[in-house]
This record gives structure tokens, C-alpha cells and sequence, in this order.
């Protein structure tokens, strides 16, 4: 899929508004979040994000903006008031050419949205509403780490960044907050966060709630931690006639789906159920992006993210097409584990993550072991995947390397060919150990 491609347009008062679209069909228009995180290039470095306009692309041609002040539309803009960011929407609007459109609104865009909703409501087809309320003022002060980090604007900016990224892309996450933290520290200023914050601040659209008609889905999301107090979703449910209340994550599969039954009007599917990481002998498979670091400088962090993300959703839904699990908690480097109950489809799944890293400009280390793992959470654990991780490291660009182990169970079970690499010491493995690459069979 090709970089989007950023354009702009220019609102009334001249101020030029930076937007790209994605995807094909009916109109989604995903918000800005606002706060300090206003630019469209960092899209790739935020997961959750990335995981939203992949899956919505996919159905819809999402748009998604720069609100004035902030990443790549003008940053000085003459006017911040509501009635501006309400006219910047329409500008959006009229510049693609757009009728009708769902509008999703996370955190400080849901006044816009509703303000917008409320004086061209024949613009909007569906409104989402995620972890925002109508008064801004009383969410903001809510908790005691928002007052904190706002705080923290005005007395270190460079914490002020780093806790707000690691408070988006998780802690464990060290490297990618690092890098969304200077993404953020070059794409606004200080003086710029203060003066939205101060703007925003005396945004209140409580009196325009009885009169928004869009059906309306309100989402409460535990993530955004200014908004994790759910009385103001609630209020906002209780003031808009007819809305749907939900708790969700809003990055995750099944809530992405529920936003999509929402505005399709698909009738809800069954909850499916959660996968159950196995016990015991499994089949564990490693799939690392080779040089990430060098290709992080290279590419720059929003382009090698993006790429990156896309790459890792397409592997894990071949996995489990092959039957395969990936494990969700922390892996180290830019890779994938995950675990199956037989060889054959292990080998498989590892062509299909060659396959999918084909055009990407992206190689992979693919290294596959079978033994005993321990389950504990959200990953297994043992020796054994040890071992799969050393194999992965030892392979060259895009082979798939496999122990013997492997080898002697797929041998009667798979197509493929397995030709000998011969016996490796590998770090922190005491005896040598053999490894096949794996190839096409005949090939």
C-alpha cells in the first residue's frame, strides 16, 4: 500500500489545512485527537492508530486532518475558537467533495464534531464520539495526572513529552515512545499547546446535545486517561436523543468492528472467543524486520512505522490462517512470535510472512524450534523459545531457518525441502545446534 499522499487546503481566514485520504468508498472522517499530538505523519508511529486506519481503509476512504495551529497545517493561525475548527471541517468537506460522512471524534474534536453535527445535520451520516465530553473544562481537571502533565507543559517540556507519548503508546514501549516524543517535540511548540489548551478549555457544547440528530455511538475509552472518569461519556449518551453507549478499546478488533456495525448497520457478530495460548511442546515461530534501526533512519520514523505496522497485520492474520496464534505480549525487536501444534503449519505461516514482506521494502529473519514453553499472561516462556528466538537472529535476509527438531516432524508432512546450514554454538545455548533452511519443494 503507498504512502499517503499529504495535501492541503485553505479555510477562510487563509489559514492551510494538511490532509490526506485512504482507502475507498463512503466517507470516514477520523479527527484529529488534538492536544500536543496534532500531526498526520506520526499516524505510522502510533500503533493503535495505525490499527484504526488500516482497518477502516479497508472498508471506507478515511480522512484524516491537521487542525490549524498544529503538525503540518499552519501553526500561528489568527483564530482558535471552536466556530474556526468547525469552519475548518466544512473547508475538509468541500475540498473532497463530500455530502455525507461518518465523523469519528476522539477526546478534544468531540465538541467540534457535535458543534458540526449540530449546524449541518444533513452532513452527517453516523457520529462517534471517543473518550471526549461535552464540557472540556471539568474532564480535563479530572484526574490528578492530567493536571500533572498539563502542568508540565510550562515547567519541562521535554517530560512533558516523553510522559505523554509513553502515556499513549504504553510503557513497556520504550523505543517507540521515544521516538513519538520527538515527533512531537518537532511538530508543535510549548507556546502552541498552552494556548490550545487555554482555547479549549472554554469549549462547551452541553446546549447542543438535544438537538444533534446523526445516529450517534458514544465510546468510552479507558485509554485516554484525562477521560477515564465514564460520567462524561455517560452524559453525553444521556443528552444526545437516541445514542448508544459502549466501553471499549478502540484499537482492538472487536471494537473496530462494532464502530463498523454501527455505521454499516450490520447486525452485531457473536463475541468470538479469546484466544488461549497452549501449554507444553508447541511450535514456535519467530519473525524479526531485519536492520529496523538502520531502516528507521533511513526511512524516517512515521514511513518505517507505517510500513512496519501494515507488514505486522498482514503476518498475523496469516498465522492464524494457518492455524497458528501470535502472542500479544512484549516481543523484543520489530518482530512477531507465535505458536502452533504442528511443524507443517509453522512452515507455512512463515511463507506467508515472506510473501506478505514481499514489496514492502522490508526483509525478515524468519527462525522456527519445537519444545516446551510455560504459559504466564500474555506469552510463553521457556527455553525452547529461547532457542526459536537464536535461530531467527542466525537466519540471512527472508530465509526461514528451522532446528532439526523441525525438521524431522514436517519432513513427511510438507512440501517443502530442508537443506542443511550445518551446526551453530548460539549464544546462550550450550551445545551446537543444526539448523535446515526451508524452501519450496522442487525448488
Amino acid at each position: 500500500m503507498a504512502e499517503p499522499r499529504i495535501q492541503y487546503c485553505t479555510a477562510p481566514d487563509g489559514v492551510n489545512l494538511a490532509f490526506y485520504t485512504e482507502g475507498s468508498g463512503p466517507p470516514f472522517v477520523f479527527m484529529p485527537t488534538f492536544g500536543a499530538i496534532g500531526h498526520i505523519q506520526l499516524d505510522g508511529l502510533i500503533p493503535a492508530t495505525r490499527r484504526m486506519i488500516d482497518y477502516y481503509a479497508t472498508r471506507w476512504t478515511v480522512v484524516r486532518y491537521d487542525h490549524r495551529g498544529q503538525g503540518l497545517s499552519d501553526r500561528e493561525p489568527p483564530d482558535d475558537s471552536l466556530e474556526a475548527h468547525v469552519s475548518d471541517l466544512l473547508t475538509i468537506f468541500g475540498r473532497l467533495g463530500i455530502e455525507h460522512a461518518a465523523l469519528y471524534a476522539p477526546v478534544y474534536s468531540g465538541p467540534v464534531a457535535l458543534a458540526f453535527a449540530h449546524r449541518h445535520p444533513e452532513r452527517i451520516s453516523h457520529l462517534i464520539l471517543a473518550g471526549t465530553a461535552a464540557r472540556l473544562a471539568d474532564a480535563a481537571d479530572s484526574t490528578p495526572r492530567a493536571r500533572i502533565l498539563r502542568s508540565m507543559v510550562n515547567d519541562d517540556w521535554e517530560l512533558f513529552t516523553e510522559l505523554l507519548s509513553r502515556s499513549i503508546v504504553g510503557w513497556p514501549e520504550h523505543e517507540v515512545g521515544a521516538r513519538l516524543a520527538a515527533q512531537v517535540r518537532a511538530s508543535t511548540t510549548p507556546e502552541a499547546v498552552r494556548r490550545l489548551y487555554e482555547v479549549v478549555r472554554s469549549w462547551d457544547v452541553t446546549p447542543l446535545l438535544s438537538g444533534i440528530r446523526a445516529p450517534t455511538l458514544v465510546v468510552h475509552t479507558q485509554s485516554f486517561f484525562a477521560f477515564r472518569d465514564d460520567r462524561w461519556a455517560r452524559g453525553l449518551a444521556a443528552g444526545i436523543p437516541g445514542a448508544q453507549f459502549r466501553i471499549n478499546d478502540a484499537s482492538q478488533p472487536r471494537d473496530m468492528r462494532a464502530v463498523y456495525e454501527f455505521v454499516s448497520g450490520e447486525e452485531p457478530t457473536p463475541e468470538p472467543a479469546a484466544a488461549v495460548l497452549p501449554e507444553g511442546t508447541v511450535i514456535i515461530l519467530f519473525a524479526d524486520i531485519v536492520d529496523s534501526t538502520a531502516l528507521t533512519e533511513q526511512l524516517g520514523d512515521a514511513v518505517f512505522r507505517t510500513r512496519a505496522s501494515r507488514l505486522d497485520g498482514t503476518m498475523r492474520a496469516g498465522i492464524r490462517e494457518c492455524g497458528g496464534t501470535p502472542v500479544e505480549g512484549k516481543v523484543m525487536g520489530d518482530g512477531i512470535m507465535a505458536v502452533f501444534s504442528a511443524a507443517r503449519q509453522a512452515i507455512d505461516a512463515a511463507f506467508r510472512c515472506r510473501a506478505a514482506a514481499d514489496g514492502t521494502g522490508l526483509a525478515l529473519h524468519l527462525g522456527i524450534h519445537a519444545g516446551d514453553v510455560t504459559r504466564e499472561g500474555a506469552s510463553v516462556y521457556g527455553g525452547a523459545v529461547n532457542l526459536a528466538s537464536r535461530i531467527c537472529g542466525l537466519s540471512a535476509n527472508d530465509e526461514i531457518l528451522v532446528s532439526s527438531t523441525v525438521r524431522d516432524l514436517a519432513r513427511t508432512s510438507t512440501a517443502a525441502a530442508f537443506d542443511d546450514r550445518g551446526e551453530h554454538q548460539l549464544k546462550g545455548i550450550a551445545e551446537a545446534v543444526r539448523v535446515f533452511a526451508v524452501r519450496p519443494g522442487g525448488a
